[in-house]
């Protein structure tokens, strides 16, 4: 792992155009009401974040972009797009196209119950 948080020997081989964002991956499910926050990510050289979502409950997954790693004022946060997981128990994908140097990925579980369980995994590159 590099200082980044990131993966990016994949089966031994340097993979400079993709990597998996530890920093916004998760597998721990949230209760009612709650909201996973990922931690901002610096992308600046990439274009595209992959989400694949997987839960037992609804959710509302947001993919914030902004100027700065960690913004304390709504203002920098440049862009929040977001999809909605209607169907549980299937997987979900959303691709979403990066133009700020930092993002981060936030759901909230707008479910009736608290998750049994949550997959939350995204991958950051330059493809599209």
């Amino acid at each position: 792992m590099n200082n980044n948080g990131r993966n990016d020997k994949l089966g031994g081989i340097l993979d400079i155009n993709a990597y998996n964002d530890v920093n916004n991956t998760t597998y721990t499910a949230i209760a009612t009401g709650a909201t996973f926050a990922g931690m901002w990510s610096h992308v600046l050289h990439y274009n595209t974040v992959k989400v694949v979502v997987k839960s037992d409950q609804t959710g509302q997954l947001y993919v914030q972009q902004a100027t700065a790693k960690s913004p304390t004022d709504e203002k920098l946060v440049l862009d929040e797009l977001s999809i909605d997981y209607t169907t549980p128990d299937v997987g979900a994908k959303g691709i979403f196209k990066l133009y700020a140097p930092w993002y981060r990925i936030l759901f909230i579980n707008n479910g009736g119950s608290d998750q049994t369980y949550l997959t939350l995994h995204p991958t950051v590159s330059i493809y599209q």
